[in-house]
């Protein structure tokens, strides 16, 4: 008995060290499908640039200087759930997501796709997968554009959406915190459902929209060390996000037309080819922040709004009436008659000195913009003339850059910038002739072209000898419709649009051939992304297409003309002679040939 109790003794003490620590240790590189999860989301008025994918960095947390929103609400939704899915086909075992059917249908209304992973014949997604959809929902603008232009973009339908169909956390508190707990294990969508602009001390905020939705998966990797464990080395089930406030933003584009549909999407781009003299038509997108109801208490309303628009010296606007600026606002696409429209001179004024486009809303325009309720956008549409300045920028790509801001401040806040996120660019091209003759000839500038599209003349204002710019069709100086070469043969003709222009020699030199036929020159632009030519051809009335390709990278078009002698004969032209001399002529000619045995006869002529 003494003995059996001593085994006993030693099983338990054994016992003890083996259970010990396996009931002490937890694996957190594997996931525990027992357990729940928590989102913690706090919600700051922060600084621009200190973001990723929407959401804040932990370590910018502290440079945050406007301090946190209160009283904003978010939704969440489940979409997904986290798989360790073993392919039969390869013997490889993978980490996927497994997305609702709800979820894959609302991604396909939108017309969005998501790149899926068939195994064992049931569709999964990668995070990456997941990661590249939600930066196209971010993207999407599906009104007319790929830009987040649009009245209704990718980021608002989803809110929309979880709005409707997900779960409502508690308004965030005076620390700009709202948490939910005892989540079930999965991915989640979140969404921003209301869009307070006021701080936890009733400061206003230039704020305009909700934040972007964003994803929560519950486990997550840890990206950060969290108590001792190393980034990487564990599955965290309680995250904490800090989602951005999306600020202003304000763009600029140009509206195509003619033969620029062919080259952008939607007839929106930020590039574009012109002929000087051509009016280019431009369209601001700017937000209009959405404020809190105005009360005693949140005196938050708009005090000011002022568009800055500094044009390049090659574009200028020749109309400030209401014939040429159309300001509307709304939540619909650009030119929908449903939008809103500001009256000139009334709800706003406009002024254009030095360069400078500036658009001002009076008090009658700014009370209109506070009494919105919804995620709005302003549309200011007007255009400009691409001017002769714009051939004599000395780039050897003619290009003319632009962008704009915006000056914005409420009741309770100090003025803010907001500059446009890009340039929109106009270029021209020019074409380069080299003219030249069989023999040498000193000074060649008498030689005479013209240049006209197939159904227009075109007029040209000289720089210098052999180089010309296309009339703008304001400036002062005297045009012309036929242009000289140089004394040594160049011609350069500038400020062109990429189109189809006939080239016609008028006058040559004495004893040489004009040009038999008229020469066709086709400029092409298949981009306009940097001001090159995408092609050219020439041809004669009579002859094939032939490729241009030097010049196209400088956006030129370099070819050379050559000139032969005509052929030799006794007098053609002027006023003539008479018959008497012209006989007397021949016989004495004919006589003197004879005698000297230099010319002889036969019975055919040969010339």
């Amino acid at each position: 008995m003494k003995i059996l109790e001593k085994i006993v003794l030693v099983c338990l003490i054994m016992c003890s060290f083996l259970v010990k620590p396996f009931a002490m240790q937890i694996d957190n590189s594997i996931i525990d499908q027992s357990n729940k999860g928590s989102i913690t989301i706090y919600k700051y008025a922060s600084k621009d640039g200190h973001f990723i994918d929407g959401t804040l960095s932990e370590q910018y947390v502290d440079d945050i200087t406007n301090g946190p929103c209160k009283d904003v609400e978010f939704k969440y939704l489940k979409i997904g759930d986290l798989k360790q899915i073993f392919d039969n086909n390869d013997d490889a075992s993978g980490l996927y997501y497994e997305l609702s059917e709800v979820f894959i249908n609302k991604i396909n209304t939108m017309q969005l796709t998501i790149s899926k992973t068939v195994i064992n014949g049931k569709d999964y997604y990668t995070s990456e997968a997941v990661n590249s959809l939600m930066k196209s929902i971010n993207k999407l603008g599906n009104a007319y554009d790929n830009n987040n232009n649009g009245a209704t973009s990718g980021n608002e339908i989803i809110n929309d959406w979880v709005n409707s169909l997900g779960i409502a956390m508690p308004l965030t508190d005076e620390n700009g915190m709202t948490k939910v707990e005892n989540l079930d294990l999965g991915l989640y969508l979140l969404a921003q459902t209301n869009s307070p602009q006021a701080l936890s001390d009733g400061t206003s905020l230039a704020v305009a929209k909700a934040s972007s939705p964003f994803l929560v998966s519950l486990p997550t990797t840890n990206i950060t060390m969290i108590n001792s464990e190393v980034a990487g080395s564990m599955w965290q089930y309680d995250v904490v996000a800090y989602p951005k406030n999306e600020m202003i933003s304000v763009r600029k584009d140009i509206i195509a037309s003619g033969n620029d549909v062919e080259d952008v999407n939607d007839l929106l781009t930020v590039t574009t080819d012109k002929s000087v003299g051509e009016y280019v038509n431009f369209l601001l997108t700017l937000d209009v922040p959405c404020l809190l109801p105005i009360t005693s208490d949140t005196p938050n309303k708009n005090r000011k709004y002022i568009i800055v628009d500094t044009l390049s010296s090659g574009l200028t606007i020749d109309d400030l009436s209401a014939n040429n600026f159309k300001l509307t606002y709304g939540n619909n696409a650009y030119d929908s008659t449903a939008n809103r429209q500001l009256i000139i001179d009334e709800d706003y004024l406009v002024d254009f000195t030095d360069q400078i486009l500036t658009i001002t809303l009076t008090s009658d325009g700014l009370s209109k913009f506070d009494s919105i309720t919804m995620d709005c956008n302003l549309y200011v549409n007007y255009q400009a003339r691409l001017n002769y300045l714009a051939a004599k920028n000395t780039n050897m790509i003619k290009e003319e850059s632009n962008s704009f801001k915006l000056i914005y401040g409420t009741f309770n806040s100090a003025d803010r910038e907001f500059i446009s996120n890009q340039d929109v660019k106009v270029y021209t091209y020019e074409i380069d002739i080299t003219k030249s003759f069989s023999a040498a000839i000193d000074d060649i500038s008498d030689v005479q072209f013209s240049l006209d599209l197939e159904d227009e003349a075109l007029y040209f204002v000289k720089e210098s000898d052999g180089i010309y710019h296309l009339y703008d069709g304001k400036e002062t100086a005297e045009k012309v419709n036929y242009v000289n070469v140089s004394s040594q043969g160049k011609l350069i003709i500038k400020g062109l649009d990429a189109k189809s222009y006939v080239l016609t020699e008028r006058k040559t030199m004495p004893g040489y051939n004009l040009m038999r036929d008229n020469i066709t020159i086709n400029l092409y632009q298949d981009n306009q992304e940097n001001g090159t030519l995408s092609g050219a051809t020439i041809q004669s009335d009579n002859d094939k297409l032939i490729d241009i390709v030097n010049g196209l990278e400088q956006g030129q078009v370099n070819i050379a003309i050559k000139n032969n002698e005509t052929i030799t004969s006794l007098h053609t032209g002027g006023q003539g002679l008479n018959y008497g001399e012209l006989i007397i002529g021949l016989t004495m000619l004919l006589a003197s040939l004879v005698g000297f045995g230099y010319v002889r006869f036969s019975h055919k002529y040969h010339g």
